[in-house]
């Protein structure tokens, strides 16, 4: 019986421990952290915050590989991020319905196929990333996202 006990106790740690890190929240980059990321792996990297009218984001990249760009923005706050999430997502949707959408605590992941183009649309807090790449980059894309934690 007290095997069982034993047993038992470590199975609800587990499952305890489970369960709090799938509502852990996913790390916000700066705007340095993804321009050093992305440069590590053989990005051009450019502040391009200048590009947008004042007042609408507080750092805007662009980076480019290739024939890869990653756009990132970092907004004033979480609800702005939101709010521009939505448009872009929406807009989006309007070119066909081949998507998925996965939404946790403060991410949100929109991912699209359509044409021969792998487009990905992704909030965390209050930053936006957003790539549109023909689908031969998409395992290189994906694989770039996964190390950012985006």
């Amino acid at each position: 019986m007290n095997k069982i006990k034993k047993i038992a106790v470590y199975l609800i740690i587990f499952v305890f421990c489970v369960v709090l890190s799938g509502c852990s929240n996913t790390n916000v980059l700066t705007g340095e952290n993804f321009k050093e990321k992305l440069e590590s792996m053989g990005y051009n990297v450019r502040d391009v915050t200048d590009a947008f009218e004042t007042g609408t984001v507080e750092e805007a990249y662009l980076a480019v590989k290739k024939d890869i760009v990653i756009q990132f923005r970092i907004l004033e706050d979480e609800e702005k991020a939101i709010d521009v999430y939505e448009q872009m997502k929406k807009d989006l949707e309007e070119k066909g319905n081949n998507s998925s959408n996965n939404s946790n605590n403060n991410k949100d992941k929109f991912v699209m196929n359509i044409e021969n183009r792998y487009i990905v649309l992704t909030r965390v807090g209050n930053t936006i990333l957003y790539s549109d790449v023909g689908n031969h980059n998409k395992k290189e894309v994906e694989n770039n996202l996964n190390e950012l934690g985006y």
